[in-house]
């Protein structure tokens, strides 16, 4: 996918910048093994949403890791 439907960008308040980097992240790595796909939501930690943050660019993975090792995302 290349892009988020209009009327969800909008109905989400989602900004531009927002768009263009759910797009890079898309570009970047939605073909790695393990990334399962790409999307955009809002900031949780610790099961708490924190919606005053912004949109945030959520990736799914086949298994959750701490940290990713450094120069393992390519």
């Amino acid at each position: 996918m290349s892009g988020l439907p209009r009327a969800i960008a909008v109905a989400n308040q989602f900004d531009r910048q927002a768009l263009r980097a759910y797009k890079a992240a898309v570009e970047t790595y939605a073909r790695l093994p393990w990334v399962t796909g790409v999307g955009i939501g809002i900031k949780e930690t610790g099961g708490q949403l924190h919606a005053s943050a912004g949109p945030v660019i959520v990736f799914y993975v086949t298994k959750k890791l701490k940290r990713v090792p450094k120069g393992k995302h390519s």
